[in-house]
């Protein structure tokens, strides 16, 4: 069978088995091994390299290369004949060198595994199929030099054969046989510790808490035993998490437990603390969307509640959920509209995930033309494929329809790659045009393992029309389900109040009277613990206990000085910030939700050492949080609060500051030049910057942002003595999105406003009776179109401007068209296209 695969061999072919021992057979009897050892050996060593021809020299100096050439010679020659005395036909030789023969058909189980687990075809069957054969280490106890580095590389191999499967396993729920391959996975190598973590993921998975926490102590008691170690953090991390998730007491072998007293964080990339509190059927809900991943069925969500309410910290734990299974969980964030670019929610959260592997998966999966419309706007499709060309131009709102087919494509892929959890938070910040696509998004996900769970604030919402009519547009569409979260009930109150302050008992008064005032908000919740621990009214003693002053006389507590809103606890917990930490948290807010360090660093007027105290305090009061690339504020509320109590001399010059930063860091970042320099109040750059977000929107056919950046610059020419021309090229701009959008009314402004700063300027007042003649025929006014058409071609004769001449003629042959003059319009439309 040399150079090609036999997938069932036949009985009559010659089978070899060197996986565990040596062993041959044919017709399903067991054959007899040569009695030599060196023929059984040489033997091996032909058979594991039978596509070669072995110079007999070569194999002089393999076997017998403490001998004399004679005395080696005649070892190699006896040896062929005791091999060849078993199996006549095996050996083609010659006096220069020796060959397994190809005349004969021969299957090799190494051969066998290595084509089951390389195939591009491979299939889940080949791999457990691989698996199967593998039934121990290459020829256990011989130890050749010759035979070692393929032992080690063949069980390599074979391990990381095993964990695909696994994964594979979870993919399809079967967690009772990933479990066994991964004791399995854990048998064959003892110290890898991936392997116990994801025995102890699974045990969980199958409600087995106990098992699951036991197989942390045997890894850390063979790490120990070993090579003196404990288990690495993430294996600490996922034994304590474990550990949380189901109540269960640590043992003294266990990691020990972050402190209770210390609040929720929000931080996606960090374990949390507290276990989830009074949301267990909500999760159990959402997790059997999950489970449906694994199916092949996705879908749409949408989860309501108001600020502080807990959606994030739910989403925290079906992520996790989800990845324990073996999904992939992207985040999409968006925190503030003015600062963001278009479709910034969807493509930033996309955007993270491709790795050069998964963008080599698009490109095999992926119609060229879908990634050649996206690579512009995702900066990893540009850096994994450099060398992809542009898409081809389209009419404007054929590229805008196009660009919404592609983001739909590229994402119901995704699912035939693996399973994905899309979480897109704060869908009321989204830009409109993120939220017109999202219906299609969801029509299409039904059948693809991608489930996209939204966030969002309804009362925000609400106070929107037309944010709540792309709302209602989108509960009308193909959604799974609609969620809305409510506040904690009183028990799960006691219990998160009982649990943050590591209570060894209930106090039912005092959780009775925060449960009142705060109707159950968990950040309101943490937020007056927070307080009432930072002014001195809530105290701990040596003991551990939490005491107040009138713990001894209350009667209801009503002592405990509270508000009744959120906001005001945030801000007297800012004003006993000391100076540093207060000017820090300041220009963080100034900069937006999410601040990368270096911005930070060159804004504010401190030493690094000073700059790094501040950030550590700010960490440790919960008011900013760490990540991989800089900070972000625990909670948007504590960055709304920030921004709003700051002096408006002080908000309007840091934003002036911030300008000149991002200019020389991140000139790219266009729409938050624009969105700084309108706030601090620099009118001309302002506009200049408007109109540029606004030129990079249209290039990204996202024409709802552009129209709001050139309503946004036009709104600001009031403030100024402007030119004449950018006013107009404003105007031009705005009336020909309003065009594309629809916006007849608005587009009639426009081109009135054009006219009358176009005056005697021949080049401003062809464009306006251009405009005029498409606006008209789009209104049905064909004639009215046909001698605005008639006036544009004259003033592009009196320019001499062949591009203006053939665009005014364009619009001459569609307004004889529309009026049912076809012979009529051929004559312009021909000599729009030859000009």
């Amino acid at each position: 069978m040399s150079g090609t695969h036999q997938i069932a061999p036949a009985s009559s072919t010659l089978q070899v088995f060197l996986f565990s021992t040596l062993r041959l057979e044919r017709n399903g009897e067991n054959l007899r091994l040569p009695v030599s050892t060196d023929a059984r050996h040489l033997l091996i060593y032909l058979l594991l390299n039978r596509q070669k021809k072995h110079s007999r020299t070569v194999l002089l100096g393999v076997f017998w290369a403490e001998s004399s050439e004679p005395r080696a010679r005649k070892a190699l020659s006896q040896a062929i004949w005791y091999i060849r005395r078993d199996f006549p036909e095996l050996l083609d030789t010659n006096h220069e060198s020796i060959t397994i023969s190809s005349s004969i058909p021969i299957w090799v189980d190494i051969e066998e595994f290595k084509y089951l687990i390389t195939d591009t075809d491979k299939t889940s069957q080949n791999l457990e199929q691989a698996v199967q054969l593998y039934r121990g280490n290459l020829l256990e106890g011989l130890y050749e030099e010759w035979l070692l580095l393929e032992r080690e590389h063949l069980r390599e191999l074979y391990l990381q054969t095993l964990e695909q499967v696994i994964q594979l396993k979870k993919a399809e729920a079967k967690y009772q046989e990933a479990l066994d391959l991964s004791i399995k996975l854990a048998e064959s190598d003892s110290l890898r510790e991936s392997a116990h973590r994801e025995i102890m993921r699974l045990y969980y998975l199958l409600e087995r808490p106990k098992a699951a926490l036991r197989q942390y102590k045997i890894c850390q008691d063979l790490l120990e035993n070993e090579l003196g170690l404990e288990p690495e953090t993430e294996t600490r991390v996922l034994a304590e998490e474990i550990a949380r998730k189901s109540e269960e007491e640590l043992a003294p072998h266990l990691p020990e437990s972050a402190p209770k007293a210390k609040t929720i964080s929000s931080d996606r990339e960090r374990p949390i603390s507290l276990a989830l509190i009074g949301r267990e059927n909500d999760r159990a809900a959402l997790l059997g969307h999950v489970d449906n991943l694994f199916k092949g069925y996705g879908g749409m969500i949408l989860l309501e509640g108001s600020a502080g309410i807990g959606k994030t910290r739910l989403l925290q734990e079906v992520a996790r959920d989800a990845e324990w299974r073996g999904a992939q969980v992207l985040w999409g964030q968006t925190q503030d509209t003015e600062t963001s670019d278009a479709h910034a929610l969807l493509l930033n959260a996309l955007n993270e995930g491709l790795s050069s592997l998964r963008v080599s998966q698009f490109s095999a999966l992926t119609e060229k033309l879908w990634l050649q419309v996206l690579k512009p706007l995702m900066p990893n499709l540009e850096k994994y494929r450099p060398n992809l060309d542009a898409a081809p131009s389209l009419e404007p709102e054929q590229e805008r329809a196009r660009l919404a087919e592609a983001m739909t494509t590229f994402v119901s892929n995704w699912g035939e790659i693996t399973p994905l959890l899309l979480l897109l938070e704060d869908l009321h910040w989204a830009d409109e045009e993120t939220l017109r696509f999202l219906p299609a998004l969801a029509d299409r996900l039904r059948k693809h393992a991608v489930l996209v769970i939204g966030t969002y604030r309804g009362a925000e919402v609400r106070s929107l029309p037309v944010k709540w009519e792309q709302f209602q547009g989108l509960d009308r569409s193909a959604l799974l389900e609609k969620k809305t979260l409510s506040g904690l009930d009183a028990a799960s109150t006691s219990e998160l109040i009982q649990r943050s302050l590591d209570l060894p008992q209930s106090a039912p008064t005092f959780e009775k009277r925060i449960y009142q005032e705060t109707d159950g908000n968990p950040l309101f919740i943490l937020e007056v613990l927070r307080t009432l621990q930072d002014e001195g009214v809530l105290t701990q003693s040596e003991t551990g206990a939490w005491r107040t002053p009138w713990d001894d006389s209350t009667a209801d507590y009503a002592e405990l000085p509270l508000p009744r809103m959120v906001e005001e606890l945030i801000a007297r917990r800012l004003e006993r910030l000391p100076d540093d930490s207060r000017q820090v948290l300041n220009i963080a807010a100034i900069l937006g939700a999410e601040v990368d360090f270096p911005l930070l660093s060159a804004l504010c007027e401190l030493s690094t050492k000073d700059l790094l105290n501040a950030t550590r305090d700010l960490v440790t009061r919960q008011l900013l949080i760490e990540m991989a690339d800089g900070y972000r504020f625990s909670h948007n509320k504590t960055h709304q609060v920030t921004r709003n109590k700051m002096d408006e001399k002080l908000r309007t010059a840091l934003h002036r500051n911030v300008i000149l930063t991002i200019e020389q860091q991140r000139p790219d970042k266009i729409a938050a030049l624009a969105h700084h320099a309108t706030q601090g109040q620099l009118w001309a750059e302002a506009i200049h910057y408007h109109q540029q977000a606004a030129q990079q929107a249209d290039s990204a056919h996202a024409y709802i942002t552009s129209l709001s950046h050139y309503e946004q610059a036009l709104g600001l020419v009031a403030f100024l003595d402007f030119s004449s021309s950018l006013h107009f090229d404003l105007l031009a701009g705005h009336e020909k999105t309003s065009s594309l959008l629809g916006k007849r009314e608005e587009q009639a402004n426009d081109l009135e406003k054009m006219q009358m700063i176009a005056e005697k300027d021949t080049e401003k007042r062809y464009r306006v009776a251009l405009g005029k003649a498409k606006y008209l025929g789009q209104i049905n006014q064909y004639a009215a179109s046909q001698t605005a058409a008639k006036e544009a071609l004259k003033l592009g004769k009196k320019l001499k401007d062949k591009e203006k001449q053939s665009a005014a003629l364009g619009a001459l042959g569609m307004a004889l068209v529309w009026q049912g003059q076809t012979e009529d319009s051929l004559p312009p439309l021909q000599d729009a296209i030859t000009l």
